[in-house]
């Protein structure tokens, strides 16, 4: 899975992980509360190989589920000649 960070207005989102409803966006929202723009919408990833404008997920589940993969694949050893036998 490769997920991004919703931004933009609040709206409401059910996670696809835990079946929670979560406010998505990055903008502030008038509170209920308090009647001013001081509420805070949840950080929620979208799925890019999902299906568009369903495949929400809050922090925690995206976390469970994106892929930990180092494509770089850094060295920790290096050789000192070509053949692979003498490590520096």
């Amino acid at each position: 899975m490769r997920f991004k960070l919703v931004t933009g207005p609040a709206f409401s989102i059910t996670c696809q992980g835990c079946g929670e409803h979560k406010l998505a966006g990055s903008e502030c929202f008038q509170s209920a509360s308090t009647g001013k723009l001081d509420g805070h919408p949840d950080t929620v990833y979208a799925d890019l190989e999902g299906t568009p404008f369903e495949s929400y997920y809050c922090e925690p589940c995206a976390a469970d589920h994106a892929e930990y993969q180092d494509t770089t694949k850094s060295v920790s050893k290096f050789y000192a000649d070509t053949a692979g036998e003498k490590i520096l």
